[in-house]
């Protein structure tokens, strides 16, 4: 059948499996800080630091939220370069066996990598103004632009390069499912962008309406 078949050329597979072990590594330290571990939490602001010390319900729901959106993140880095990620398994209703359609792991994987260096980057760029305006860093600053933005930008490449391969992998340069992938990859990864500037452009909004 033709919607079974798989593609057969080589691929690369190293930014699938690196970004699976990114979420993975952040999802561990999710679920720490969930079941109350405060190693690390000093890199943090003193807002969730303090949030976190009184046991607030809402931190540690967003928390437990977080850590379900990191380990989809995990099986969606391996979901890239595994036969999953190709065809579905035989244990999913309907659609068993049949080929997964590119866009439907371009999506997430291009609104991650959008938002996830956009978020980042954002870290990074206050760090550097910062430096540029001869400003004294605090330390919370520092963390942030010193070490999670990086750590964010990081996860950006990986599931951008993922999904970069994942494209070519599953379609030919002049195929329609080739085309399909590249336009619902861009608008993800647009989609991505304005959800990292969404609390900016919020901001502003409610500063020029006072």
């Amino acid at each position: 059948m033709a919607g079974t078949e798989t593609p057969t050329r080589r691929r690369p597979v190293w930014a699938g499996y690196a970004a699976a072990i990114w979420a993975l590594l952040f999802a561990i330290r999710g679920i720490y800080w969930a079941l109350g571990g405060s190693v690390g939490l000093a890199t943090l602001s003193e807002g969730i630091k303090d949030l976190h010390a009184q046991g607030d319900r809402m931190l540690f729901a967003a928390l437990w939220m977080t850590v379900v959106l990191e380990l989809f993140g995990v099986v969606l880095g391996l979901a890239l370069v595994r036969p999953f990620g190709l065809v579905f398994p035989q244990w999913v209703p309907v659609v068993a066996k049949r080929r997964v359609p590119n866009w439907l792991l371009l999506v997430p994987s291009s609104g991650a990598s959008a938002l996830l260096l956009a978020h980042g980057g954002t870290f990074v760029g206050f760090g550097l103004s910062a430096l540029i305006k001869g400003e004294t860093m605090t330390t919370e600053l520092r963390w942030y632009a010193m070490f999670w933005g990086p750590w964010f930008m990081l996860g950006g490449v990986l599931f951008g390069a993922a999904a970069l391969a994942y494209l070519r992998w599953t379609s030919d340069r002049r195929s329609w499912r080739r085309r399909i992938g590249v336009a619902t990859s861009v608008v993800a990864f647009v989609g991505g962008l304005v959800a990292a500037a969404a609390p900016f452009i919020v901001t502003w909004l409610a500063s020029g309406s006072e």
